[in-house]
């Protein structure tokens, strides 16, 4: 069989490797602040566009949402717990529901000295914690519980500060999510030109991965397989064996370059990779403006 031929083969084969999308609902973030800035409004609309520029998720559509609500009698702010979160979402037909809280926002106004003119200034300094959580549908279980306190410096405007820091929160978390949902898959070639240090994986663009982006690869790890069904039991995640870095994704594979011949000598068709996750969005100073395209961008 030819070396392009095999190729041809392993991806097609790989292809049916890959697990269904989850359907994940975004139910409502329950705005603890006291404030008047509808930060659980904007927490929620922030985790639904990060969710829906993840190729790896499908995401309830909002009409949906609303049709569903109106039926049970529910307000959202009733679906912010395991069980009410796992009933609205079997209506909906979902794998998950995700939802949360926001709270424990803080503003202070601090003097320091400006390095540059030598004269004393007010520096305005928010925080705030945004809590995630997702449930199982299906066990009513949490699968899913992370909180980040967001931070943010500069402006001595209250209510830009506070956003800010609810924004940056939500960026880190954003990385959390990406861990839960990871884009992954295996090697499916290796290849040598010259001092370039090739592999080819079974995911692309189509996938979510743009050039740019970096993927860790890993040994094969361990499986407890159970030895009458063959079902495996549990496994765990191998050994890091190296760091490579996408130079071309093509719709449904892409080519990542490794940058030492002693790791390209570790490399072998089969091998587990999984894409590094990017915080996305975040500012120094202000609201929740998560630009759809960039989101999307640095999630491919």
């Amino acid at each position: 069989m030819g070396r392009s031929l095999l190729f041809s083969f392993v991806l097609f084969l790989s292809g049916s490797l890959h697990a269904e999308t989850p359907v994940v609902v975004v139910s409502e973030f329950k705005d603890d602040t006291g404030l008047s800035l509808n930060l659980g409004a904007q927490v929620q609309d922030a985790f639904r566009s990060i969710l829906v520029n993840m190729p790896q998720v499908t995401v309830v559509e909002r009409e949906n949402m609303s049709a569903i609500v109106e039926e049970m009698q529910f307000s959202q702010s009733s679906l912010v717990d395991a069980s009410s979160a796992a009933e609205f979402g079997k209506k909906l037909g979902a794998d998950l529901v995700a939802f949360g809280h926001v709270s424990n926002t803080d503003y202070k106004v601090e003097s320091q000295k400006n390095i540059f003119t030598n004269q004393m200034q007010d520096l305005g300094k928010g925080a705030a914690l945004v809590t995630l959580q997702m449930v199982n549908v299906e066990t009513n279980r949490t699968v899913f519980s992370q909180s980040s306190t967001g931070t943010s410096s500069g402006d001595t405007d209250r209510n830009k500060m506070i956003q800010a820091a609810v924004n940056n929160a939500v960026a880190n978390l954003s990385v959390h999510v990406q861990n839960y949902f990871p884009i992954k898959g295996i090697v499916i070639k290796t290849d040598q030109r010259g001092r370039t240090y090739l592999v080819y994986i079974d995911v692309g663009a189509e996938q979510g991965l743009t050039p740019g982006g970096k993927i860790e690869i890993f040994d094969q790890g361990e499986e407890v397989v159970h030895p009458v069904t063959g079902e495996v039991l549990s496994s765990s995640k191998g050994k890091r064996l190296a760091t490579a870095t996408i130079s071309d994704a093509q719709d449904r594979f892409s080519i990542a370059k490794l940058r030492r011949k002693s790791d390209f000598e570790k490399m072998a068709v089969g091998l587990p990779f999984q894409a590094v996750p990017q915080k996305i969005g975040g500012s120094a100073d202000g609201g929740l403006n998560l630009d759809l395209k960039s989101i999307g961008d640095l999630l491919k």
